[in-house]
């Protein structure tokens, strides 16, 4: 059986984040950060990474998990997700 997937995509300040929040509470989710920027741990002004008081306690993944030092590519990005999904 294939797994389902929800994407929740719009320009920054559109809502994507409490409807992520909502939709992840409802359905006991967790959320996978899809965002290029929010990936790097040294770009916070600008890039409306959330925070711990707005995660709510769901889960939360790929937020701040690169440095600028080291490139984060697409494959790097693929890979990690996988891994995120469960079979």
């Amino acid at each position: 059986m294939m797994k389902k997937v929800i994407c929740i995509m719009g320009p920054t300040a559109s809502g994507k984040t409490s409807l992520s929040i909502s939709l992840a509470k409802h359905l006991n989710a967790e959320i996978i950060n899809g965002d290029s920027v929010q990936i790097y741990q040294e770009l916070n002004i600008g890039s409306a990474k959330i925070t711990k008081d707005e995660m709510q306690n769901v889960p939360h993944h790929l937020l701040s998990v690169a440095t600028l030092n080291h490139p984060y590519t697409v494959f790097d990005f693929q890979k990690d997700v996988r891994n995120l999904i469960p079979e």
